[in-house]
């Protein structure tokens, strides 16, 4: 396979200078970056590692070959395990790379990811590296980030380095074990004589969700038979667990023990906004849901504070049709005055990967009523929906939505829908398109080639030239082969 020859890049520390240049400096140098991550990628795609000095030795990566530039370059090839492997091998060998904490640990992850596990083992020795009593804050980041395999990876270079465990570790690995799903063996640690006030939460938490108070109520017992008393956020695991599962006993029983404790007051109007804030602190979504209700039932007014807990606490549950409607009931009412959009638009993406589309465009709607601004993300999964789907209409709508809040959509969204306006033979608005893409910066070499290509269809000569020359300007220029077939259009 040919490899065409390409031009000449500026050094690397050029692209990690810092100052104060003007806008179209940086866009130019983000630009060169981004072309010579893809080119380094491409060699290391197409060519044999034998090749990769010579062919790598042009694009002088070697002089300044970071961290950062190898995570770029990465992202690139990691659908390629072996290769991920190879190039990490050969750059410290070549290159003189010398790989951080987070390089190693995005390499595990590939690997992990692939069947080749038993080559990260070597790259999760990681002794050398951290300091002992930096183990646990490593295995407790990995677990809050949800990367469980890379956890567990930790802990077994624990054991095999020798790090003897301590309280903090077995929290920690009971923290894990919750979160993977294997509460069950949390009991396993309590029966060896550790124990905390945590490790009896995560246990009671857990038979609770599943519907087993028996077996919550008997670890309840056991704690406060160690002297450890129970918390809120104990008997509110129970409660929730009974709200999720309509059983009326047990949420009355447990309300008792609240009060009695006096975790709670007796539940009448001025204090639902006490209570609901503090189940939203702890993520009873169930349980607070019973007091809104209640609080709904007896006309009660409450603060808007407290509305924007219940909000942000339903965000950071798993979609359902339950959670969107509590959403939705709460946006319509007008009491949400802080702009949640990122945390919106990770719910509505979530919606969008289970394909829960009526819930997703429902909440969508609402939050651009508000004139909240979703993420990039979160609009081009409804943008890729209506080209592959041919509503364009529906995705021209959206996207003019988007102009008047000044939001945008990521370039391989954008791409997709100039492409289909094209196709449509609907150019004056992929121009539209193309020139709001450019004013927020956002085109690429596929960008030109696609509206080149489309006005040299429409005979629109003159305009396709003039893109042609700016795609030159900016430094845009697509691979030789690409090239070839674009200005033929010009014929």
């Amino acid at each position: 396979m040919r490899i065409n020859k390409y031009p000449e890049i500026p050094n690397v520390s050029k692209f990690l200078k810092s100052g104060s240049e003007n806008s179209s400096s940086k866009w130019r140098t983000q630009i060169n970056q981004t072309q010579l991550v893809s080119q380094a990628s491409t060699i290391l795609l197409q060519r044999h590692p034998k090749l990769w000095p010579s062919l790598l030795k042009p694009l002088q990566i070697s002089s300044n070959f970071t961290p950062s530039l190898f995570h770029q370059i990465l992202n690139r090839i990691r659908t390629q395990p072996k290769l991920c492997y190879d190039f990490f091998n050969w750059a410290r060998k070549n290159l003189d790379f010398k790989p951080d904490i987070g390089a190693r640990c995005e390499l595990t992850r590939i690997l992990f990811g692939s069947e080749l596990s038993e080559l990260a083992a070597p790259k999760c020795r990681l002794s050398e590296y951290i300091p002992c009593f930096e183990f646990c804050d490593r295995m407790l980041l990995q677990q809050r980030n949800n990367e469980l395999r890379l956890a567990w990876c930790f802990y077994a270079s624990m054991i095999r380095d020798g790090v003897l465990g301590n309280h903090c570790m077995w929290s920690v690995v009971a923290k894990i074990l919750y979160k993977d799903g294997k509460f069950e063996r949390i009991g396993g640690i309590l029966k060896v004589g550790v124990y905390s006030g945590d490790m009896f939460d995560l246990m009671i938490d857990g038979y609770s969700r599943r519907g087993d108070f028996g077996a919550a109520l008997d670890y309840l017992h056991q704690s406060t038979g160690k002297g450890i008393e129970p918390s809120f956020s104990t008997y509110s695991s129970i409660l929730d667990g009974a709200c999720r599962y309509n059983d009326e006993e047990v949420i009355e029983n447990v309300l008792s023990c609240m009060v009695e404790k006096g975790h709670i007051l007796k539940a009448h109007a001025s204090e639902y906004d006490f209570i609901i804030k503090k189940l939203c602190g702890v993520g009873k979504t169930f349980a607070m849901d019973l007091f809104f209700k209640r609080a709904c039932d007896e006309n009660a007014e409450l603060e808007h504070a407290t509305y924007e807990c219940m909000f942000m606490a339903l965000l950071c549950e798993d979609p359902s049709l339950r959670i969107s409607n509590l959403l939705v009931d709460i946006i319509r009412r007008g009491v949400v005055s802080i702009s949640p959009a990122k945390e919106l638009s990770s719910y509505v993406r979530k919606l969008c990967a289970e394909r829960q589309w009526r819930e997703a465009e429902e909440l969508l709607d609402l939050v651009l009523d508000q004139e909240w601004s979703p993420d990039p993300q979160c609009c081009g999964s409804f943008v890729r929906r209506y080209c592959s789907t041919r509503q364009i209409d529906r995705a021209i709508l959206l996207h003019n939505k988007l102009e008047e809040l000044k939001g945008t959509l990521a370039t391989d969204t954008y791409n997709i829908l100039v492409a289909a306006l094209l196709r449509g033979r609907r150019s004056e608005e992929a121009i539209k398109v193309f020139d709001y893409m450019k004013r927020c910066k956002t085109v690429d070499s596929e960008s030109f080639a696609l509206m080149i290509r489309g006005l040299c269809e429409e005979k629109e000569m003159r305009m396709a030239m003039k893109l042609h020359d700016e795609m030159l300007e900016l430094g845009l220029k697509p691979d030789q082969r690409t090239y070839k077939r674009l200005i033929t259009g010009f014929r």
